[in-house]
């Protein structure tokens, strides 16, 4: 058997808040097969948006270890995390955190500023990823002369920029209608199908988890198959 790309061993971690320690997660399993779609469901406070900074690399667990690709990132120093992260893992959210004095292009383009990249190479890359989700056409507008479904397919580019093996998102489709909602999760299925990405998506939406390939319900820090979560 081949070697999971995302392995999660004796997963713990919590908040302290008011003098209480919560405990978010609670020595959870967790694994992610190379180029696999998952999406993690269950109530609002369960842990999935903390398991998805966790598999991100921007919180370290308390307890457990956490290997992505081979690398242990639990156990990586802040310095070093951050370059992974950067190489590693695109990040798709909710609302699309776009610059609304940039262009889709330059917004696109924005995370290869921290790069050694001349200007000419970024713009290149950028509209490599603007035709990938199919707004190249759309590359000189401005975030407020897009709808809902390009500011997130704009979001979705910019997340490619850098050609990472990990896409984390975080209810990417939660503030579009149906029908641009199915177009970004089209746009996913073919970077998983076509262009190899492994995706961890979180969604309350069971018709967005649908379009993942495996689907785990969260509940009180714990995973378990939504078949089973369904009928327990």
């Amino acid at each position: 058997m081949s070697t999971p790309y995302i392995e999660c061993s004796g997963i713990t971690h919590g908040y302290t808040r008011g003098g209480e320690h919560l405990v978010v997660l609670d020595a959870l399993e967790f694994s992610v097969d190379t180029g696999e779609f998952v999406a993690l469901m269950g109530p609002s406070g369960s842990g999935k948006s903390t398991l998805l900074n966790l598999l991100a690399g921007l919180e370290a667990p308390d307890e457990g270890r956490i290997v992505i690709g081979g690398v242990t990132v639990s156990n990586l120093p802040q310095r070093t995390l951050a370059a992974w992260r950067a190489a590693n893992v695109g990040f798709v959210f909710q609302f699309y955190n776009l610059i609304p004095v940039l262009s889709a292009l330059d917004n696109v383009a924005l995370p290869l500023l921290l790069t050694d990249l001349k200007r000419s190479e970024r713009e290149a890359r950028a509209h490599a990823a603007l035709e990938i989700v199919n707004l190249l056409d759309r590359r000189k507008h401005k975030p407020t002369e897009l709808s809902g479904g390009q500011q997130q397919r704009v979001a979705l580019a910019r997340a490619l920029i850098a050609d990472p093996r990990l896409l984390v998102c975080d209810e990417p489709t939660g503030d579009l209608d149906r029908q641009s909602a199915d177009e970004v999760l089209e746009l996913l299925g073919m970077l998983q199908s076509d262009l190899g990405k492994t995706i961890v998506m979180v969604t309350h939406d069971p018709a967005a988890a649908g379009h993942a390939g495996t689907v785990w319900h969260m509940d009180k820090g714990s995973l378990r198959p939504a078949q089973a979560a369904a009928t327990s």
